[in-house]
Formats: structure tokens, C-alpha cells, sequence
């Protein structure tokens, strides 16, 4: 949804090169038939996710965004994310409902994935080293976590919570079957290859050699989220986006327009979110560090906002 195009799509989508290439012919004419927008004009193939396609159109009704999400997403959490967002948009600026095909629904289904039809926003990548940028989106996450309070909480087909971890209970952990995984390196090494997580079979076997380590982490890991869990009772749970960095926000004038990519919505503990925000827009931008008071100009604009996680929470 960002206005530039970008050839660097094809290298790392995981996605038909049928779609990196442009919007299919028979995706334009079920579009056509399922929209009342007229004809798909312009089509410019847009930066994008690296299992989503997205694409600028011109119509009768203005530009818009096509946004071809990822196989994993069902139509049950396509439902779930759209009315998420549709009540946000009635309250926050910076989130664009998607449009309705002709018989009220959100989405199409093309094949096994979810398409959707959003209003096009202008606007540009935010950056990290911008003080402006940092204050706008922490206004703007602190918006959505006050206004999806409202929106009921459910659990997203596909989409596990923390919030709901069992400490007694590893099969409810997302990540056990990667711990099985390592166990057996063999497997491993052609489970994560026929994956296409990595192609580097070098790379495989350089993480398969490394299976005592690991899974010492892990275990170490797991045992403090179960403690984290037990502890975690006066937390504030609510609606996230699941994904809210830089790349998904857009800006004009180092002013945020536009929260983009709700693929990872779900409820969560509101702090897990702020959390990772603060750190993916205070951060250095190729060091791994936190850029000297950049965290609490976050945290500051976020509470100025009405962020609901209490300082408590982040103790």
C-alpha cells in the first residue's frame, strides 16, 4: 500500500511468479465481477510482504490497493481481521477499512488465498532515526489498543495467543514441533528444506549442529514464558496488530498515515505489542541497540496518547 513500486518483490516473495509479475487477467475479472469499481486501470505491482502480493489500481471509484494475502489465512481469519478492522476505522485515521464487494462480503477467495480491496494511501516507509516518526506512531499504537478495547475479544482461527498458554500444557506452545524437530537433525535438515525456510543446505546443517545448544535455550525460554504466564494475570489483554514495525507504517511529512498488513492481528497481552514496538522503532537501524532515550519519547507519546498498558505492566 505504499506508492513505490519495488523490484526487489520477485527475489523475496513466496509467492507464484504468476503474481509477482503482475495482477493475473482471470484475478482482474473476478474482481471486476465481484467489485462494482470498474475496470482495474494502472496496475503497478507495490512492495510487498514476502508470502502477500500487493498492487496499486486506478478504478471509477479512485485508487485502491489489492492486496493478495498468504495462503495460511483462512476465510474464518480473513472475517476475524476485516472486523477488527472495520471498527477501528470508524476511530483511528491511520486504518483503511476494506471495501465491500457487491453483496456486503470483504474479501474474495482466489484459489486458496484471500483478496481484499482497500482506499489507497500515500505515503512512504517510516524511518527509525526520525524523533517525529517515533512520536506519530506511538500516538497512532496507542490509539488502536485504546479503541480495539471496545472490539470483543475471540480467539483468530490460526493465530495462537500467549495469553491463553498453558504452563502444564507444551502442546499448546507454537513452537514444540521445532523442538521435536531438532531432536532428530536429519529431519530437521529436510522438514526446513522442503519448507523453503532455507534453501542453504550448508545452513541447515549448521543449525542441526548446533541441536544441544539450542534446545538448551529453548528449554530455558519455555520454562521463564511459563513463569511469565503464572505472573502475568494483571496484564492488559486486548486486540494487537501483531506485526507493528517500520516497514508496515507509512508516513508523509515524517507523520504517520497509514498502519498497514493486519495479517498478524490477534488478541494478545497489550505489552507484548508495546514491547516489541518500542524496540523495532527505537532501535539503531543496522545495530542492535537502543538509541539513547528514544524508549522513553515512546513510551511518553504513547501514555500522552492514552495508551492504555499501565507503567506497571512494563516493570
Amino acid at each position: 500500500m505504499t506508492g513505490v513500486a519495488d523490484a526487489r518483490l520477485a527475489k523475496r516473495s513466496r509467492h507464484p511468479a504468476s503474481l509477482r509479475s503482475g495482477l493475473p487477467v482471470t484475478l482482474r475479472q473476478l474482481l471486476r465481477r465481484e467489485y462494482d469499481l470498474g475496470p482495474l486501470r494502472d496496475v503497478v505491482v507495490l512492495r510487498g510482504g514476502r508470502w502477500s502480493a500487493v498492487y496499486s489500481a486506478t478504478t471509477s471509484r479512485g485508487p485502491v490497493v489489492v492486496r493478495v494475502g498468504p495462503p495460511r489465512i483462512s476465510a474464518e481469519a480473513a472475517a476475524v481481521q476485516h472486523a477488527l478492522m472495520r471498527h477501528l476505522a470508524r476511530s483511528v485515521a491511520e486504518i483503511a477499512a476494506p471495501l465491500s464487494t457487491r453483496d456486503g462480503r470483504t474479501f474474495v477467495r482466489s484459489g486458496e488465498r484471500v483478496v481484499a480491496l482497500y482506499p489507497f494511501r500515500a505515503g512512504r516507509e517510516a524511518r527509525r532515526a526520525s524523533a517525529r516518526t517515533l512520536v506519530s506512531a506511538a500516538t497512532a499504537l496507542a490509539r488502536i489498543h485504546s479503541h480495539a478495547l471496545a472490539h470483543p475479544l475471540a480467539n483468530r482461527p490460526g493465530f495462537g495467543s500467549m495469553r491463553d498458554v498453558s504452563p502444564t500444557d507444551d502442546s499448546s506452545w507454537p513452537y514444540v514441533a521445532a523442538f521435536d524437530l531438532l531432536r532428530e537433525p536429519a529431519t530437521a535438515v529436510r522438514h526446513l528444506a522442503s519448507s523453503a525456510t532455507l534453501r542453504s543446505e550448508r545452513q541447515l546443517r549448521a543449525i542441526a549442529a548446533h541441536h544441544p545448544e539450542i534446545v538448551a535455550t529453548a528449554e530455558e525460554t519455555r520454562s521463564w514464558l511459563r513463569a511469565t504466564v503464572n505472573a502475568a494475570t494483571g496484564l492488559t489483554s486486548g486486540w494487537i496488530h501483531g506485526d507493528f514495525y517500520p516497514p508496515n507504517v507509512l508516513t508523509v511529512r515524517e507523520a504517520v498515515t497509514a498502519v498497514l498488513d493486519w495479517d498478524e492481528c490477534r488478541a494478545e497481552w497489550l505489552v507484548f505489542e508495546l514491547a516489541r514496538a518500542v524496540w523495532e522503532f527505537c532501535r539503531f537501524e543496522r545495530r542492535p541497540l537502543l538509541r539513547p532515550g528514544a524508549p522513553a519519547m515512546f513510551l511518553d507519546a504513547y501514555h500522552a496518547a492514552g495508551g492504555p498498558v499501565a507503567n506497571v505492566e512494563l516493570d
